[in-house]
This record gives structure tokens, C-alpha cells and sequence, in this order.
């Protein structure tokens, strides 16, 4: 419903997201995603960092707290804490809030989102960041992500190992793993891990 009470600010806003994944290099990422989404809107550059802002504490804080995780998700965390693997986070969006408002903001080894590191998925950029705050090599992390396009080939092209969450598995995947049930990854891990 948040696309709704803003069509054209997130219309013109989806825009300058697609075309920041393609530019590099990104001096102020912040900076240059309000100079793209004022020209797109004829407003200032001012006004358009306000409403991206607003947007995002706002419009998108808004759907966090009614987002529920996803099934056997917090089990699944809990046994890979437990099994001594580092966690970490990437998100595109600032993701603090989001993890509290679904009982997530337990600690954590790294969290990052695109716009602390100046880059959108599937740049290489966030993934390396993200291997860098776990101090862990990119070979030796698995990813975890939703979208295959961002999140799975991002993080392959980035050397790390993936996992895609998806009812409906990618042909030819580059996914190292592909699951549908958070209750399906640990022994999927545990036995990519061994080999």
C-alpha cells in the first residue's frame, strides 16, 4: 500500500535505482541518488534527498512492521549461531529497524546496507564489503538471498558461494544451493560445508 499514497515519486524512484546499479564509479552515493531523482522529477536536488528520506523512514518503516519472517527463518539462525558460523546482513535499504520489527536484531557479525557501502546489488562492491566486515574470504561465505538477479548472480560474480530462496528454481542456476523451506538449509549447507 506505500506505492500507492506516492506513485510517482516511487515510479521515478525505481528508475534511479536500476540506472545506479549500472554506474560506476559512485564518488557519493547519496548525493548522486538525489541529483538522479531530481532531474527525473524537475525538483531540486534538496528536495529530492527530503522525500527519499522521508520515503524511507516513512513509507517503507511502515511496511517493515507488518512484514512477518519467513517460516523456520529465526530457527534457522538460531542453529547457524549456534553451529558457530558468522552471520551478516545486505540489504539495499537501511536495515536496522526492519531486523527489530521482525525479531532479528539479535547480534549479528555484519550488518550492511548498499547505501553505507555507496553501491547497489549486484554490484561486487557490497558483497565485498560484506566479506570484509565478517573478515571471512568471499569463497568461504554462502549467501543467502531471494533474488536471483541481485542477490545470486551478485554474490557469485563476487566469488561467494550462494543459496537462493525461491518456490520456483532459476534453469542453469549459478545458485550453489537452491531451497524453498528454511528448514531445508541447514542440512544443505552443513553438506555443501563437508564437501
Amino acid at each position: 500500500m506505500h506505492g500507492f499514497r506516492r506513485p510517482r515519486f516511487l515510479w521515478n524512484f525505481a528508475r534511479v535505482r536500476r540506472r545506479l546499479r549500472t554506474i560506476f564509479p559512485i564518488v557519493d552515493f547519496r548525493l548522486l541518488q538525489s541529483e538522479l531523482l531530481a532531474e527525473l522529477m524537475r525538483i531540486s536536488v534538496s528536495e529530492a534527498a527530503r522525500r527519499i528520506d522521508e520515503w524511507i523512514e516513512d513509507d517503507l518503516d511502515n511496511v517493515y512492521r507488518r512484514l512477518k519472517p519467513y517460516p523456520h527463518l529465526r530457527r534457522c539462525i538460531e542453529e547457524l549461531d549456534q553451529s558457530g558460523f558468522k552471520l551478516g546482513i545486505l540489504s539495499d535499504f537501511p536495515i536496522g529497524r526492519k531486523l527489530a520489527y521482525l525479531g532479528l536484531d539479535r547480534r549479528w557479525d555484519c550488518v550492511l546496507s548498499s547505501h553505507e557501502v555507496g553501491y547497489l546489488k549486484p554490484r561486487p562492491e557490497p558483497f565485498v564489503a560484506l566479506a570484509e566486515g565478517l573478515d571471512v574470504k568471499p569463497e568461504h561465505i554462502v549467501y543467502i538471498g531471494n533474488s536471483y538477479e541481485y542477490d545470486v548472480v551478485g554474490a557469485a560474480h563476487a566469488g561467494l558461494k550462494t543459496a537462493h530462496f525461491t518456490r520456483k528454481p532459476v534453469r542453469e542456476s549459478v545458485a550453489d544451493i537452491t531451497f524453498a523451506d528454511y528448514r531445508e538449509l541447514i542440512p544443505a549447507i552443513t553438506e555443501f560445508v563437508r564437501s
